[in-house]
């Protein structure tokens, strides 16, 4: 079911995205198996912003990131402004802080998912909403509590690389996921405007159930 079928849904959104007191309508939202529907359809529908926004805010901030754990991710002693960029981002991620994490992304960020991940079927993703739509909300509508857990940052200059790992329970399979990562930001002017992933493609899959 679409929100747009369902007025009341539609109503809850549009004030949930003005009144952030509004949170546990959210959760309620993202709890019930047609809200989950209606999650991994987005990323086909641009005009969903408004709606998969207060939906991925609340996800990350009660069930998303919780491995997230800055006080022991290594970064130089000496941090870059890029170092704090990439690391503002993750944080961003941490507080559930979509807007902020869309804001540090040029608006051509060129994207790439590693190849053979689930998610490359839409590679290059060009924009943040691309990435919005075919990234991040169907990592909401593929895993629950879907983490990232950032263990250390290497500084290049322009380019800052990321080491960690992935967390989260394919809803499909039950399976959990503990899967290395490797994020290449590269960093133009002050905003984000490439990334690479790379990742145990093979760990992904099994977890999904897709070999």
């Amino acid at each position: 079911m679409r929100p747009h079928r369902a007025p009341a849904s539609r109503a809850c959104i549009a004030r949930l995205h003005r009144a952030p007191a509004s949170c546990a309508c959210i959760v309620r939202l993202h709890r019930a198996p047609a809200s989950r529907a209606c999650i991994t359809r987005l990323h086909r529908a641009p005009a969903s912003r408004a709606c998969i926004v207060p939906l991925l805010l609340s996800h990350f901030a009660n069930r998303g990131m919780q491995s997230l754990e800055f006080a022991s991710m290594k970064t130089p002693s000496s941090p870059s402004k890029n170092i704090l960029l990439v690391r503002g981002l993750y944080e961003a991620f941490a507080a559930g802080n979509v807007p902020a994490v869309l804001a540090a992304f040029d608006p051509h960020i060129l994207w790439n998912e590693a190849e053979n991940f689930p998610y490359a079927d839409g590679n290059p993703y060009i924009g943040p909403e691309a990435v919005l739509h075919g990234v991040f909300a169907r990592c909401v509508g593929e895993w629950d509590g879907f983490s990232v857990a950032i263990e250390e940052l290497l500084d290049a200059g322009d380019t800052i690389v990321a080491l960690g790992r992935y967390g989260g329970t394919c809803k499909a399979t039950g399976r959990v996921q503990h899967t290395q990562l490797v994020h290449v930001w590269r960093v133009n002017g002050g905003k984000l405007v490439r990334f690479q992933q790379y990742a145990d493609t093979l760990q992904v899959a099994k977890v999904m159930g897709k070999a």
